[in-house]
Formats: C-alpha cells, structure tokens, sequence
C-alpha cells in the first residue's frame, strides 16, 4: 500500500482523471490532495470527485489558503471547459467543504516517513513546504516533467530526435522550487517521468480494448470507471487520444517498473532543462516506457480479485450456478419437487411379486392368519373341517419304496416326507398359469388356482392326489 499526497492542477484534463484514478485505488493510500494555485472552482472540482470515489475524509490544500480567492486572481476561473462537459454541472455546485493552506496541509502529512509525494503541476506546494518548515523530510518524490535527450534515451520520440535539452511545462513553471528540491538532502529519492517518454503514451482505442479486457468479467471501480469515461470523451470531442502524461507518473509511483529510469543529474539551461548520468545524485529519470505493464497497474484488481486465483475463480462459478439452480427449484416449490424424486425413485424399485397358487396338500392349524384373505370356517361335507392356517406343511405322497430326493430337491423315497414352510407363500421363479384342479377343495379356500404359479413340486404332487 502506498501512501501518496498528490499536488495538481486543473488546466489540463489528465491531472484530475489521475486524481480519479488515484482515489480508490487499491494499492493507494491518499493522504492527502494540494492543489496548484488553489482557486475556489479548483477545490470544489477536487471535492467533486473525492466524494464521488467515497473519500470525502481526503484533506485538500491550496497553495494561497482560502483567504485568496476573495481576491481578483482568486476569483478567475481555473477549471477547464472539457470538465464541465464532461462531468456535468454537478462539479459547480458541489459544496467545497474545508480546505487548508496546501504548504501547512503538506507539512503535517510528512510527519508519515513513507509517503511519496506525486506532483502533476509545477512543485509549488512541496517547494513552499520545505522553504517554510526547516528540516522537513520527504521518502520520495515522484514529479511529471523534465527532459531525457539522445544522450540518454535510445529510441527518441521523433519530435525530439537529436535534443539534448528541451522547455518542460511543469519544473518550468517553478523552476527555483525544482532547483532546491534537487539539491536538498533532506528528500531520499527522486523520481522524474519525462516528456520525451510520457508524451509517447497516448490513449487510443487500441489502448481501450487493452484497458478493457484486463477489467473485463468485473465492474470497474468508481474512479476507474470515470477516469475511462472522460479518456473515452476526450477521444470522441477532440478525434485524437489524449496524452496520459499525469497518468503514467502516477504508475511510475506505485510500480516503478512501469518505465525504465537512469540515475542522473537534472539541470536547467538558458530556459530548457536535461539531464546527464551521474552516479549517487538519488535522481533518476525515466528513459524508456513498458506499457502492458502500465496497463496492468492502470486496470490492477484489489487484493481481494488478485486473491481469486482463476481456478479458484472457476469453482466459485460452478458453486454459484449451484446454488442458483437449487434457489430456482426451492422458489418453484417444493413439494412438486419431492413428488417428482418419489416418482422417480418408485419407478427403480422392483415389481411386486407375481401371486402363486396355494401348495396342493396342507396340514392347517387353528391359529388365525397373518394376511387378510377371508378364509371359510368349515369344509365341504366329504371333508374334515378346516381351520385357519397359522403355518403350511407340505405333505408328499411317495412314489417309490426309497427315501432319496430328486434333483430338484423334491423327495421321491417311500413314505410320507414333510418339510416346514416358513409361509403359506412360497417364493419361487414364475412360471405359466394353470387352470385349476376341481379336486383340490381343501385347497381353493387360499384362492383360485387360476390367480397363482405352480411350481414342480406343487405340480407332481397335485398329479399324484388326482391319480389317487
């Protein structure tokens, strides 16, 4: 996390697309927003978008206090015509809230030794802070500006191909401020982004697609959203992409990786400033610009999305679905969707058995049964009479004088042989329905013979009592 007090002006559009960008980063800390030279309009337009990134407690500064602009200079309008038409008439009516005096509001920040102070105008808050306040210190300052020639940049912008030194807009607008602050020891490093490097970082639409697809599968934050909102704009009034000179400073400030820099010392000559390699100066300028990485600070997630690995980003998706498939069929009732799931589990089960005839010959006992058959209470007259069976003994005729059985298990020996039931039904294979045995009297009180199977047991020994 970065801790960044931003110095800014207002004339050109990218400082405060940067401030945007800046507010709710999620990698920035903002301490704090001074503001260059800190007319009324400036710092309402600054509170504007604070409190639409949901950083209304960001102290603001302006160089002369709030006391100047009931002056005549103070009274000048000072925010340009695209903000307006951009952001709409909400940025002059907006309340301005409390502003302090930028240099006090900047000495009182500093007593954080790790901030960086980022500049996008000239230095002019930073520069009255340290004349003001002996033995201020300063982790690093990272300002837009200055000039890198062919001595130093391998792949010069064609407009400044064969310069050595070159006007620069912002060190030029405070140029014994920026001489001090490069001579002060009481600042540890320095950092300055070039104009022969960052007026090479225009916004296209290339660069949009690029910007997209890093932000794409997720809302953008506020102040992402609008900072691409007005590049967009600017693209679409002015038919050419705006220079993201502020913008690539602001990168540089939170990954220094976002160009490449060259330790030297900065210096001003007949109105034009350079720069030449110089060892242990604690100044570097930029001399070279990568800008997928650019993009990437640009379109950052917070901790939270980079914490979301794309595998695990998947399983949170396939959870999600989950989820809401289960919602929908909660929200289409329940009870339908258990009705279906019997039906479905009944429709696996096995068929009921098929009903089999009674056995032929049965020894029944006077016990009441254990199914609800209705059962005559007496015989025919040519018969014993008959008692509710509790339990079935088969009892089979013999054929032959031996005892042995055959192989289907059936006795074949002489005598009487039985064997206990453990059921008046016996669960056996199914096979073809037969007709009923008129015989069997004794029997058709379980049920029609027609209704049930026999089996091969069943049937010799129901042949055999016909016989007889």
């Amino acid at each position: 996390m970065k801790r960044v007090i931003f110095e800014m002006e207002t004339a050109d559009p990218d400082d405060f697309m940067t401030l945007l960008w800046l507010a709710d980063h999620p990698d920035v800390e903002l301490l704090g927003v001074l503001v260059t030279p800190g007319s009324q309009d400036q710092c309402r337009l600054v509170r504007w978008g604070l409190d639409r990134c949901g950083r209304p407690e960001v102290p603001i500064g302006a160089l002369h206090g709030p006391s100047w602009w009931a002056t005549s200079e103070g009274m000048k309008a000072r925010v340009s015509g695209f903000h307006e038409a951009c952001y709409g008439p909400g940025i002059v009516e907006h309340p301005v809230g409390e502003v302090a005096g930028g240099p006090a509001l900047l000495a009182e920040l500093l007593r954080d030794p790790e901030a960086t102070v980022l500049v996008g105008a000239a230095p002019k808050n930073i520069g009255k802070a340290f004349k003001d306040v002996p033995g201020l210190r300063l982790a690093r300052w990272v300002q837009q500006g200055g000039f890198a020639g062919d001595n130093l940049v391998a792949e010069p912008l064609e407009k400044f191909r064969g310069r050595l030194t070159c006007p620069s807009f912002n060190p030029g607008g405070a140029p014994r401020e920026t001489l001090a602050l490069l001579a002060s020891p009481q600042i540890e490093e320095r950092r300055f982004v070039s104009k022969n490097v960052c007026h090479g970082v225009v916004y296209t639409r290339a660069m949009r697609d690029a910007l997209n697809r890093r932000i794409s599968g997720r809302s953008p934050r506020t102040g992402l959203a609008m900072m691409i909102d007005a590049l967009d704009r600017y693209l679409e009034d002015k038919g050419t992409g705006k220079a993201m000179h502020d913008l690539v400073a602001a990168a540089c400030a939170l990954d220094e990786r976002v160009c490449d820099f060259a330790e030297v010392e900065i210096y001003r000559e007949k109105g034009e400033w350079g720069a030449r390699a110089m060892a242990d100066t604690h100044t570097r300028i930029s001399v070279g610009f990568h800008e997928e990485r650019f993009l990437d600070v640009l379109g950052r997630r917070s901790p939270a999305e980079r914490a979301l690995t794309p595998h695990r980003a998947a399983q949170v998706a396939r959870r999600a679905r989950a989820l809401s498939m289960h919602a929908a069929r909660a929200s289409s009732g329940g009870s339908s969707g258990q009705a279906a799931s019997k039906a479905r589990m009944a429709s696996r089960s096995p068929p009921p058995p098929t009903p089999r005839s009674s056995l032929c010959l049965c020894s029944l006992s006077s016990s009441p049964p254990p199914t609800s058959r209705s059962v005559p209470t007496t015989a025919p007259a040519t018969t014993t009479p008959v008692t509710t069976p509790a339990t079935i003994t088969p009892v089979l005729p013999s054929t032959s004088g031996g005892s042995a059985s055959g192989s289907d298990g059936v006795p074949t020996g002489g005598g009487l042989a039985s064997r206990p039931a453990a059921s008046a039904v016996v669960t056996m294979p199914p096979v073809s329905p037969r007709p009923p045995m008129t015989r069997l009297d004794s029997v058709s009180a379980l049920g029609p013979a027609s209704a049930r199977a026999l089996t091969l047991a069943e049937r010799r020994a129901c042949a055999a009592l016909h016989a007889a």
